[in-house]
């Protein structure tokens, strides 16, 4: 039990089909504070419609005997069809009460995460949990999320239409970027899910969906167009949404306008807008200034204020001009001034690492001299630069952590500021990040060894998902960066890949899955990725790759159609393999029947893949294939 978690006991509900296949209904249920009619009410109020594709996840929330609770439901594929051969989907649905999260706030992505994977009790007792607090400065905020935070306040649902290519995980996140740009109060009224029949008549606030809806505001995700609702919200809802989205993109550093809506914990309803822009016009503490500061924006003399009053030992001083650098490092100064800037800096060792500046003030002080002097989006080649200026000896965790606050452009930059910072900086990114996330900055050439081997370990904590395969297939199991990162090494390579190919099919691995995993994408499948996919094929892998890997590049390459059909004639001696080695033993059959009396080439690969070690399987069947491609030309 780790310290700074924050301990959850949820009520849960299972809602699914019996065997009788009398349709829907509460299977079970935990009873201290919801009876099965309650859940009932609750899953059919914010039930979303029948998704082709699943896992998917749907928000809601609850009024019971004078308590407010925030609800997570988590819908599945389960392993029972019904009566007419159809799967029948299973949601758990977990209430959390409210007054748990009031303390200390927690993401929507951090809730499903701890739920998971979480056995149901069978005593009916309640699931215990522990979850990470929210942390503001992790919250990614894209343009779409402040549209759609700003629409949900004129009290209209808003749809984001996405299609299947959008993982589960960024609409979580999305979902998390909206909601934290709203008071965290008004979670025990919110609404959304991941995605929502486009013709469903539902009650849900915010949500993914296939095709644009009527009564909703529609954002596109890859696009900035904006479809309106058939009937608009009233003129004074819109105004007060629009003086909503104004307040927050007026310069305020995000991260401040999450925390500051975060403090905001008492429940508020969608059904009263100037209760929402209250909350946001509360507290502002990064406009209050105090001491003997600048009156003026003057950043250059801010500095040189600060570096006086930090060699007098004037702490009062020294703050003010430090909130006074904060302000002004939220517009981006001309190219002179940023020079003088650098120059102060530089003289004063005001990014020294012994800077008479302590604790979070010191974080803050590096970014605002960070943005004033360089930029305040931060990109690979400002990142460069700043590392040059501090002197990469000189650099700590500290500027790692400032410089994470500048909201890198690049996923690879923020996972190698966390890593830099600390352990568990990274860890907690990692946590928040989806598979395709994850695989994308391994696959990135430009991401260090040391970073991508802790991402490879992170890969290997996952469950097994949809989006975990997909994406491990997308990057062709990242083969050619184990190839670069250990040349000459291919036991090395073998092993990752085998780990990987082991992570993405845990079940069958027949000849589908054998062409899925070495179809060539971004990249040709290297040898040791051959080697480790048949070793995972086992016994009659030789006839699988010649038919589902060495016919099918024969079968893409830019052939003329008739020399491509006397290619493929070439290899019909080699059985087809219809089954996977387990579906074989299982079934007590073999790859190939007994009177197809494969050719010599199949004979020789059944052999070596059965017999020989597993790289040598590799080796032999790249020798043999380059052999066969230079007897077909000379046939040809």
């Amino acid at each position: 039990m780790g310290g700074d978690l924050v301990r959850i006991s949820a009520e849960w509900a299972r809602w699914g089909k019996r065997e009788d296949d009398r349709g829907y209904e509460v299977l079970a249920f935990s009873g201290a504070h919801f009876s099965r009619e309650n859940f009932h009410r609750l899953l059919q109020r914010f039930s979303p419609g029948t998704p082709e594709r699943l896992p998917q996840v749907t928000i809601g929330w609850a009024g019971q005997r004078q308590a407010d609770w925030v609800g997570i439901g988590i819908q599945e594929a389960s392993d029972r069809p019904d009566r007419v051969g159809r799967r029948v989907s299973e949601t758990r649905f977990f209430c959390v009460p409210y007054d748990a999260l009031r303390a200390r706030p927690v993401s929507y992505l951090d809730l499903f995460t701890r739920f998971w994977d979480v056995e149901l009790p069978e005593d009916g007792g309640p699931v215990v949990v522990e979850a990470r607090p929210l942390r503001p400065e992790l919250i990614d905020i894209p343009q779409k999320a402040e549209n759609a935070a700003e629409l949900l306040v004129s009290r209209k649902p808003v749809c984001v239409v996405a299609d299947d290519r959008v993982s589960l995980h960024d609409r979580l996140r999305f979902i998390d970027a909206v909601a934290a740009l709203l008071p965290y109060g008004v979670r025990t009224r919110f609404s959304a899910s991941t995605w929502t029949s486009s013709t469903a008549d539902h009650k849900i606030r915010l949500s993914f969906t296939d095709e644009p809806r009527e009564d909703s505001y529609n954002l596109f995700w890859n696009t900035t167009t904006r479809e309106d609702p058939r009937d608009l919200p009233a003129p004074l809802d819109l105004r007060i949404a629009e003086q909503y989205g104004q307040r927050i993109r007026e310069g305020v550093r995000r991260d401040h306008v999450v925390r500051r809506l975060a403090e905001a914990v008492a429940p508020v309803s969608f059904e009263d807008p100037h209760q929402l822009l209250a909350a946001l016009l509360r507290e502002r503490p990064e406009a209050r200034a105090g001491g003997d500061g600048p009156a003026t924006s003057d950043p250059v003399a801010a500095v040189e204020g600060l570096a006086a009053a930090l060699k007098a030992g004037e702490r009062e001083k020294a703050g003010s001009f430090l909130n006074q650098l904060s302000l002004d490092s939220k517009v981006d100064p001309p190219e002179p001034v940023r020079r003088r800037l650098r120059d102060g800096v530089m003289m004063h060792r005001l990014l020294s690492r012994n800077v008479a500046v302590e604790g979070p003030a010191r974080i803050e002080l590096y970014r605002a001299l960070f943005a004033l002097c360089f930029q305040r989006v931060l990109t690979d080649r400002g990142y460069e630069q700043i590392l040059e200026f501090v002197g990469r000896d000189s650099y700590t965790g500290e500027h790692a952590l400032a410089l994470s606050r500048l909201a890198p452009v690049s996923r690879r930059l923020r996972f190698t500021l966390a890593r830099q910072h600390s352990p568990g900086e990274l860890e907690a990114l990692l946590g928040n990040a989806g598979a395709h996330e994850i695989v994308a900055v391994a696959a990135d050439p430009e991401t260090d060894r040391s970073l991508r081997e802790e991402l490879y370990r992170a890969l290997l904590r996952c469950p097994p998902s949809g989006e975990l395969t997909e994406a491990l297939v997308e990057s062709v199991f990242l083969c050619d960066r184990w190839r670069d990162m250990y040349p000459g090494s291919e036991d090395i390579q073998f092993e990752r890949l085998q780990n990987l190919l082991w992570l993405a099919y845990p079940g069958d691995f027949g000849p589908h899955q054998l062409q899925e995993a070495l179809t060539p994408r971004r990249v040709m499948p290297t040898l040791s990725l051959v080697a480790a996919a048949a070793a995972r094929y086992g016994q009659g892998a030789g006839a699988a790759l010649v038919h589902n890997f060495l016919a099918v590049m024969v079968d893409k390459a830019a052939f003329d159609p008739k020399e491509r059909v006397r290619v493929l004639r070439t290899l019909e001696d080699v059985p087809v393999p219809v089954y996977s080695p387990a579906q074989v033993a299982q079934a007590g059959a073999r790859h190939a029947p007994e009177d197809a009396r494969p050719g010599r080439f199949a004979r020789a690969v059944e052999f070596v893949s059965g017999h020989a070690t597993v790289i040598g399987v590799g080796l032999f069947l790249f020798a043999v294939v380059v052999a066969l491609v230079a007897a077909l030309i000379v046939l040809i």
